[in-house]
Parts: C-alpha cells; structure tokens; sequence
C-alpha cells in the first residue's frame, strides 16, 4: 500500500492537553510532563497502577517516544501504551484491561535518578510505525510514578486513501441475488472481501467511477482483482478526469493514467495493478473522478480502488521568508512538504537606478534569476 508522509521534526507532545489518574499538588499536575523544562516534573500519589497521558490532538505515525524521569525508584515497571481513537475518556483509563489501548512490548525501568528511556516504536506485525493519537505511560510500581518530560517524533500522514465511501457510478450492475455487486463495493475499505463491484457478463465497453468530491494531486491509485477466481479485471484503463461525463479512453475529458494489458491474478495478495506517477515518470496531477474502463468482453470485475491523493491545500507554501540582499536582490526561502527546502534569488536591475524605482516601467528592466535547490 502506498503511504506518503513526513518528518515532524519538532517534539509532537509539547503542551498538548494531559491527564493523569492522581497528582500530587499544584505543582506537580500533568503538563509539568510537557512543558519543555527538564526541572519540572510530573508525580502521582505512593500506590500502584498509576498513568500518566497525552493528546497529540490528531493522528501521527509514531517513531519515537522519550521519557526522562529524575527519580528513578518511581519510574518501575512502567509499560507504553498508545491508542488512535477520536476521544479517550479522561477517568478513569482503567489501564491496562481497556481494548482502546495497544501496549508496547517493552516494560521499562530506571536504574539512576537523571536517566531517561529512548524507544523505537514499530508495529509487530510487519515492521511499520503505528498510528496514534494518545500515548500512556502506566506503572504498576507501589512507588507512583514521577516524569520530568515526554517527547514525541513521528510522522505526519500526507496522503490516505481518498475514494472509501465516495459516490460511485458503473455502466452496469450484475443482479446477483441475494446480494448485487453494485459499484459501492469496490470502494468500502474492505480489500478481498466477499463483495466486489461485477458489471453485467458477456458485455465489453464497461466501466466503474468515483467522484473524489474535491480536486486531489493524485500519487498513487491501486486496483484489485476479486479474488480466487477467474480474472476479469484484464486490458484495463485506469482514467481520471475533472469533468463528470461516462468513461472513455477515447474521450478527449478523460486522461489516460495508466493501461494494464496483462492479465490481473486472482491469488491473495499478488491480485492488483498499480497506478504511481513517479514510476511512470509523469507529474503530479489534480483530478477529481477516477475510473476503470474495460473492453475485454466478459465483463469488468473489481474487489477495492484505492486512490491516494493530497488536497491542494495541503501543498501551500510553508515558512515563506524573504531577505533583502542589496537595493536590487531579494533572497526568498520556502518549503512544500513533497520537496526539499528552496531558495529562489530573484535580482531585478533598472540600469543605474534603484530597483525601488516605481516610475520604471517593466519594458525598461532587466531581469536576473537563480533558482537552487538546496
């Protein structure tokens, strides 16, 4: 599955909302553990099971989590737990017999006042990092549990999958009984499910679409096969347009993003194509519906599409800033999260004048550019 993202460099738990079980005083409450000052601190009162939380406010894919501690005979047996749900009811959290709640495989102890614990978050199942919202830190040490700070890195999610539950629109449905294979099975999030999109049998010229609603830069598209059966997802066009009209290769309102002339297998999980611009070597490009169009005459069978795109907005200019150089150089810095950081040097002579000079028209400039990228 294609997934693109990016670094948040900065710590994510900094001053985000907190919660714990008990404290002890005022001075000592949940966000002394976020505050970015290594002399405060975070204590529960002297008995077992005691946590501690934080609310990153969205969902990250965790990299690392630290924790600093300065009074090592309360950070004992403590675990990490993470969970991804929308809201977290602050008390109590019932750690850790609560289902909303993934426990990291590690239990961690201090042996030193001043020590601190670095861990690499990854999934066990296949090696990736795990999605999260809220991250626990929960002892079952008789001592409480002290934390001086919390820092969180990962990585924030630029692209899911933006046709699951989208409108939908095929050239035919097969009227299977007792359950038609109706065009909104292939985009209900479920891969190789018993329900797939079927058109009619024994037709060629078919096709299945998804109105994405709004324009996405389109980075990648997956299309699968049903599964355990004969293929009927062959010589197939994968289109994308920004005008609501039927499917067609030859429809000058359609692009053609990619044609799939060999045969798809139906064995798990080898049954898909893949549609991703940077191996085709084509630009990023803004569309709003996608679709599948076959001519192969049996008909067009598909489990799931996935479309993966980014919102335009999400591509705006970040950190826009700019220098004067001299009296006729300006030095502009900017960064868009799919490119590295540029510096664009944008130098505008008017002769001997000042470049201030509004009386110059622009037929009388000369102008000089340096575009690097860094």
């Amino acid at each position: 599955m294609l997934i693109l993202y990016f670094s948040a460099s900065t710590n994510l738990a900094n001053r985000k909302p907190t919660y714990s079980k008990t404290s002890t005083d005022d001075s000592h409450r949940p966000p002394e553990a976020v505050d970015g000052e290594s002399n405060s601190y975070f204590q529960s009162s002297t008995s077992a099971n005691q946590w501690w939380r934080v609310d990153l406010g969205r969902s990250y894919y965790v990299g690392v989590i630290r924790v600093y501690s300065s009074q090592y005979e309360k950070f004992q047996q403590v675990s990490i737990f993470l969970s991804n749900i929308e809201t977290v009811p602050t008390s109590p959290l019932n750690l850790p017999n609560n289902n909303d709640w993934t426990e990291l495989p590690l239990q961690f102890n201090l042996k030193e006042s001043g020590d601190d614990f670095v861990t690499n978050v990854t999934s066990s199942q296949d090696g990736s990092l795990p999605e999260a919202r809220h991250i626990a830190v929960y002892s079952t040490n008789s001592g409480g549990l002290v934390i001086n700070e919390v820092v969180v890195y990962g990585y924030e999610v630029l692209t899911r999958n933006v046709a699951v539950g989208k409108s939908v629109g095929s050239s035919s449905v097969l009227l299977y009984i007792p359950s038609p294979r109706t065009a909104d099975k292939a985009n209900d999030g479920l891969i190789n499910s018993d329900d797939f999109y079927r058109s009619e049998n024994d037709v060629g010229d078919q096709w299945w679409k998804v109105d994405l609603d709004t324009q996405y830069f389109i980075v990648g598209v997956l299309v699968y096969n049903r599964k355990n059966s004969i293929s009927n997802l062959q010589k197939a066009h994968l289109l994308a347009a920004n005008t609501d009209v039927d499917p067609n290769p030859n429809s000058t309102e359609w692009t053609e993003l990619y044609y799939q002339n060999e045969d798809i297998t139906h064995s798990v999980p080898n049954n898909y194509f893949q549609y991703n611009p940077l191996d085709e070597g084509d630009a990023l490009s803004v569309y709003r519906y996608v679709a599948v169009y076959s001519k192969y005459k049996p008909g067009l069978v598909i489990s799931e599409v996935l479309v993966f795109g980014i919102e335009k907005s999400e591509l705006l200019v970040k950190n826009l800033k700019a220098e004067l150089k001299d009296q006729d150089c300006v030095k502009v810095n900017w960064e868009t999260p799919l490119t590295d950081s540029y510096t664009l040097q944008y130098q505008v002579r008017y002769g001997s004048r000042p470049w201030k000079d509004t009386n110059t028209s622009l037929s009388d400039k000369n102008v000089d550019s340096q575009h690097t990228r860094k």
